[in-house]
C-alpha cells in the first residue's frame, strides 16, 4: 500500500536525493530532518492503515489523508454544524 504526498522542498540539492529510496544522500542537518521527517510520515501512515485494517473500516487514500492530517475531526464539526443550522 503507497499513498504519495509531494513535499516541496527548495533547500534540498537535487543531487542529493536517492529516488530509490526516497530519501536525501546529504548527511547534513536538512537531509537528516528530512529524512526523519518522511520516516515518521511513512510509519504514522502504516499505523494508520493498521488500525483501520484492525477495526474493518474501509481504507481509501482519501480516509487516509484525513486521518493523517486530522481532518476528519473538522469535517465532522462541519457536517454537524450543516445539520443542526440548516446550511
Amino acid at each position: 500500500m503507497f499513498v504519495l504526498k509531494r513535499i516541496s522542498v527548495k533547500s534540498i540539492t537535487p543531487s542529493l536525493w536517492n529516488q530509490a529510496k526516497e530519501c536525501s544522500r546529504g548527511k547534513d542537518r536538512k537531509s537528516n530532518d528530512l529524512n526523519k521527517f518522511i520516516e515518521e510520515a511513512r510509519i504514522k501512515l502504516y499505523n494508520i492503515h493498521a488500525d483501520l485494517k484492525q477495526e474493518g473500516l474501509p481504507i481509501s487514500a482519501t480516509i487516509l489523508r484525513d486521518k493523517f492530517f486530522s481532518l476528519e475531526k473538522e469535517r465532522r464539526t462541519e457536517n454537524t454544524y450543516s445539520y443542526f443550522s440548516g446550511a
